[in-house]
């Protein structure tokens, strides 16, 4: 005969060797709904299954512009800087009708700035998409740059290192609308 009144009422069947998990008892007017019986747990509840909260929302572009700038991106873009500066000071002090091209730091300058260049291709892609197409076409035109330039001092050929001082000014250009794209994405609020 089934036990009048309320009770508590087993939520699992227990198994030899453990206790019942003892259910919430049934709403009443004098309990909260949630109440349970003041009888001690016999056995550890498990853990309610927390609710997926919101996603996280992504970082402002801005931030991840200075994440990646702080990272191998932006230490490429500091040495690819570096190695058009000094190119563009090997080709100012050429420009002297009096001096000679610097045959040995323009191949040497080429070597490094292609190297820098291959390093730079490996590095993790900008979060702005516009800016990441100017830095392609920035690192682009430094990579023919450099061949054309290396080619030109090995061969002593004026028309290779003309066509390389042009593929400079090309990446000096890319690089001066990635600048200008960079600092117009707008900052958090």
């Amino acid at each position: 005969m089934p036990a009048s009144g309320p009770g508590p009422a087993v939520a699992t069947p227990p198994t030899p060797g453990s206790a019942p998990v003892l259910a919430p008892e049934p709403a009443s007017e004098s309990a909260p709904a949630l109440a349970f019986k003041s009888a001690p747990v016999l056995a550890p509840e498990p853990a309610p299954a927390l609710a997926p909260g919101p996603a996280p929302a992504p970082a402002p572009e801005v931030v991840q512009m200075a994440r990646w700038n702080s990272g191998p991106g932006g230490s490429a873009l500091r040495a690819i800087c570096a190695d058009l500066e000094n190119l563009a000071t090997l080709f100012r002090s050429a420009a002297d009708p009096a001096a000679d091209l610097p045959w040995p730091g323009l191949r040497d300058a080429c070597c490094c700035l292609g190297a820098d260049v291959s390093m730079a291709m490996t590095a993790p892609s900008m979060p702005d998409s516009q800016a990441q197409s100017l830095w392609m076409e920035v690192l682009a035109a430094a990579q023919r740059a450099a061949t054309d330039l290396r080619a030109g001092t090995e061969l002593r050929s004026a028309a290779l290192i003309y066509q390389g001082n042009v593929e400079i000014r090309a990446a000096a250009d890319h690089l001066a609308q990635m600048t200008k794209r960079i600092m117009a994405i707008p900052s958090p609020p």
